[in-house]
């Protein structure tokens, strides 16, 4: 049967009978399996310290380490610095002047996806916009609204403690811990634009 063909991986186990001939190998190998115990203590004892420290991050960075990409942002909204600039610290509609509000607005410079939208007096942007005037959106709902995609900055987050204990073993092997530590630094808020050396505290 080719599902039992997997068994084939116990010929690794061959070796082992080799230690019956020599007894210094057998002392190493009882060794090995008696220290078991104190490798499974430690290493519960490390997951413990992996679990707080977990929990720790996602206080702080939950709903961080994103932000905005995708065509629009690379061939347009980057390329303005006024459009860069409303991205990491939007305006609410009412404290917008005209220009900003031509962002958003039919014949927008930013995007084609206004250009059916008949409404002045608010942004034609989808459900998700502030419905108040004076309310200030942030920077997922602008780069949502002019077409963009919000996404994670790097594959690691701390969007829950499962996620956050994974990333911390494996930053702790020294894999990925720099681009994790720059998009801590960057960070800037919840769905906010990240902004270059903004926690150099972290």
């Amino acid at each position: 049967l080719k599902s039992l063909r997997t068994l084939r991986a116990l010929r690794a186990l061959r070796p082992l009978r080799v230690v019956k001939r020599f007894p210094g190998l057998r002392i190493v190998v009882n060794a090995m399996f008696a220290a078991i115990p104190d490798v499974l203590n430690v290493s519960a004892v490390c997951l413990l310290f992996f679990l707080i420290f977990s929990i720790f991050a996602v206080n702080f960075f939950k709903g961080q380490l994103r932000s905005c990409s995708g065509d629009v942002y690379d061939y347009r909204i980057s390329q303005n610095a006024s459009l860069t600039d409303f991205l990491v610290e939007p305006k609410a509609w009412k404290d917008m002047d005209e220009n900003e509000r031509s962002w958003f607005l039919a014949g927008s410079p930013v995007t084609d996806r206004f250009d059916s939208c008949t409404t002045n007096h608010t942004a034609c942007c989808p459900s998700w916009w502030p419905e108040s005037a004076k309310a200030k959106p942030t920077s997922a709902e602008v780069c949502e609204c002019w077409g963009g995609d919000w996404e994670r900055v790097v594959p690691q987050s701390f969007d829950n403690v499962l996620v956050g204990l994974l990333t911390l073993v494996e930053i702790s092997t020294t894999e990925g811990w720099v681009v994790v530590m720059l998009a801590a630094v960057a960070s800037n808020g919840v769905d906010m634009e990240p902004v270059s050396d903004k926690n150099l505290w972290w």
